[in-house]
């Protein structure tokens, strides 16, 4: 009777493990090292975290240490396949101002996803002021250099504007910094923006059609202190890629010259990026979108193929907290 009992257990384990993996949607996949963490072990670290983090420290086999960004699966799957591919990237090139941790693994469970990721050892040029509170001038300008490179990367023309494999655009032009609509190409971006402004009674318009003819721009539009780290031997990491999609180059000036945080200010002086033209229809169009509180505002030039465009809403989308946690390592 034991035996059985032990055996039915034991089968019980096994289609219970089966289920878990047959609820998985392993989306981005790549050699991983020896002893890597399995998908539940994974899950249970960051639940363990508690829903209140975006990241967590694990630990697979062995002393390799590994950070998990964790999230709402829609959100999640364009930050991964992005940051995987401009990983590639940067760090095939041994002079690179910047690098970028390297993504193993990227799955969704439910309705949350998962990004595995290298665990990346050292401090934001935030938790390296100096004694007086001020950012040191190196770290300014190393972050710029590496902005500076990231922003020469360029996806061919015809890319649809987002994050690598479709998706909402994450960029402080919308409402609470995420669109509430794909966008299928850059004429259609192009003319929901123009629409805005005419609903707006201006007659300020954008034109994106010359600067996207050699390709959308990848656009760091979060560029604070708290999304880089200098590592233990001096080399600096961008280790956030929520909101950094391919989008035309008005974007990118559009994010440099609109915050108001004093390190991206800083750092926007070093960088060379060429002036746009449609700063000031752009700033006009988001104004708009603030007022109306609605990032749908004016898409019914999109003609959506079924159903109407529901109006953003501002509490559907859970910030979350900034990587700034990375001495909670579970083991």
């Amino acid at each position: 009777m034991r035996l059985r009992k032990g055996l039915f257990v034991l089968m019980q384990m096994s289609m219970t493990n089966s289920s878990l993996a047959m609820r998985d949607r392993v989306w981005l996949s790549a050699q991983a090292p020896e002893h890597f963490p399995t998908n539940d072990d994974i899950v249970k670290s960051c639940d363990k975290a508690g829903s209140n983090r975006n990241g967590v420290c694990i630990r697979g086999g062995g002393k390799r240490r590994y950070w998990v960004k964790y999230g709402r699966d829609s959100l999640i799957r364009g930050e991964g396949r992005t940051q995987a591919s401009v990983a590639t990237m940067v760090n095939a090139n041994p002079a690179s101002a910047v690098r970028v941790p390297y993504v193993y693994r990227g799955f969704s469970r439910g309705n949350r996803g998962y990004i595995v990721m290298d665990y990346v050892q050292g401090a934001t040029p935030a938790q390296r002021k100096s004694p007086a509170g001020y950012y040191q001038k190196k770290d300014i300008q190393a972050v710029a250099a590496a902005l500076q490179q990231l922003i020469s990367i360029r996806m061919p023309t015809g890319t649809a504007p987002g994050p690598v494999g479709g998706g909402l655009i994450g960029h402080d032009f919308f409402v609470d910094d995420l669109s509430t609509l794909p966008y299928p190409s850059v004429e259609i971006l192009e003319a929901q923006i123009n629409e805005v402004l005419r609903l707006a009674g201006t007659h300020l318009r954008v034109d994106f059609q010359n600067e996207t003819a050699d390709g959308l721009v990848l656009c760091p539009s979060d560029p604070n202190s708290a999304n880089f780290i200098v590592d233990n031997e001096g080399h600096l990491w961008a280790i956030d890629f929520g909101r950094t999609p391919f989008l035309p180059p008005s974007f990118v000036s559009y994010s440099l010259t609109s915050s108001s945080d004093s390190f991206v200010q800083s750092v926007a002086r070093y960088i060379a990026y060429p002036p746009s033209a449609n700063l000031v229809a752009m700033r006009a169009a988001a104004g708009r979108l603030v007022v109306s509180n609605n990032n749908a505002l004016g898409a019914a030039v999109m003609q959506p193929p079924s159903g109407p465009i529901e109006p953003s809403d501002a509490r559907r989308r859970r910030r979350g907290c900034k990587d700034l946690h990375r001495d909670f390592c579970l083991s």
